[in-house]
C-alpha cells in the first residue's frame, strides 16, 4: 500500500502518523518523497526517526536494517526510520545538530514560500489592473477586475497565515535547538552595549565567551572602554554576571533598545 502525505521528514509530526498506521498494522517499507509505502504487518512496532550525517547512513542501514531511510541531499543529513517494541521505546536527544540543521533549513523554505506566493499573485494583480487600464474599460469588466482583486487579496492573506504559521513554528523547534545545542550560527542575536568605566587596564572579556560573543568597540583616555556583546541573555542576565565574575562595579549595561541598567 502507498500513501501520500508532505511532511518534514523525521518530524514529530512525521513520526505521530506512521505510528497510527503501525498500530493499525500497516509496517513502513520505503519512503520516496512525498510517498510513503507500507506492507501489512502482523506485530505492531514504534516508529523511531533519527536524523544522522549523510556519511553515516549507509554504514548505519547495512549494520541495523532501518525500515526506511530518507536523504536531504542539500543538507548532507540523513532520517533513519527504525521499528520498536512498544515496551521499548527511547528518547532520541543524540541528534539535535543535525534536527536543527533541518529545522532551519524548514523554516527557510516556510519563509521564502510564502514570500514567492504573495509576490506572484501581486505581480498578477498588477498586471491585470495594467492591462485593464489598455483597453476600453466598461461596467463587465470593471467588475470582473475587482472581483479578480478581490480573490487575489483573499488568497494573498492565505497564503501569508499558512506561510507564517508554519514558519512560526519551526522558530519556535529551531528556538529550542539553539538552547539545547549552543549553536547559534546564523542566528540573529540582539547587541548589548557594555562600558567598563575608569580602568586601569582593558577588562579581560575572555573568560566570559559564554554569555555571549565579545566585540571591543573603542576606549578612550579616561579609561572607558566600550565592548559590544551579542548575546540572548537580558541586560539583567548580564549585569548579574558580570558582578559575579569580574567584580567591577563601575561599568553600565545598555541594552539593543538603546535603555540604560547602570550599576550602582
Amino acid at each position: 500500500m502507498q500513501k501520500r502525505r508532505f511532511f518534514l521528514k523525521g518530524s514529530l509530526a512525521e513520526s505521530r502518523w506512521l505510528n497510527r498506521q503501525a498500530h493499525h498494522g500497516w509496517q513502513l517499507t520505503a519512503v520516496r518523497g512525498c510517498h510513503y509505502q507500507f506492507k501489512p504487518a502482523e506485530h505492531v512496532v514504534t516508529v523511531m526517526t533519527e536524523y544522522v550525517p549523510v556519511v553515516a547512513l549507509k554504514p548505519l542501514a547495512a549494520q541495523f536494517k532501518p525500515l526506511a531511510s530518507y536523504t536531504y541531499e542539500r543538507l548532507g543529513v540523513g532520517v533513519v526510520y527504525t521499528g520498536q517494541p512498544v515496551i521499548s521505546r527511547r528518547v532520541v536527544t543524540a541528534d539535535d545538530k543535525e534536527r536543527l540543521k533541518v529545522t532551519r533549513w524548514a523554516r527557510d523554505l516556510a519563509i521564502n514560500s510564502m514570500n514567492a506566493w504573495v509576490i506572484g499573485l501581486w505581480l498578477l494583480m498588477c498586471a491585470a489592473v495594467f492591462g485593464s487600464a489598455q483597453g476600453n474599460a466598461n461596467a463587465v469588466l470593471t467588475n470582473l477586475l475587482l472581483g479578480a482583486l478581490g480573490i487575489g487579496g483573499g488568497l494573498m492573506l492565505v497564503g501569508m497565515m499558512m506561510g507564517g504559521h508554519l514558519a512560526l513554528r519551526y522558530h519556535r523547534q529551531v528556538r529550542q535547538l539553539i538552547q539545547r545545542t549552543g549553536d547559534r550560527q546564523a542566528t540573529w542575536q540582539p547587541t548589548l552595549h557594555i562600558q567598563f568605566h575608569h580602568q586601569t587596564q582593558a577588562p579581560d572579556v575572555s573568560g566570559l565567551t559564554k554569555l555571549g560573543k565579545w566585540l571591543p568597540t573603542m576606549h578612550n583616555q579616561r579609561g572607558d572602554y566600550y565592548f559590544d556583546l551579542r548575546t540572548n541573555l537580558s541586560p539583567i542576565e548580564i549585569r548579574n554576571e558580570l558582578q559575579k565574575q569580574l567584580h567591577y562595579q563601575d561599568f553600565t549595561v545598555m541594552s539593543w533598545l538603546g535603555l540604560l541598567t547602570p550599576v550602582k
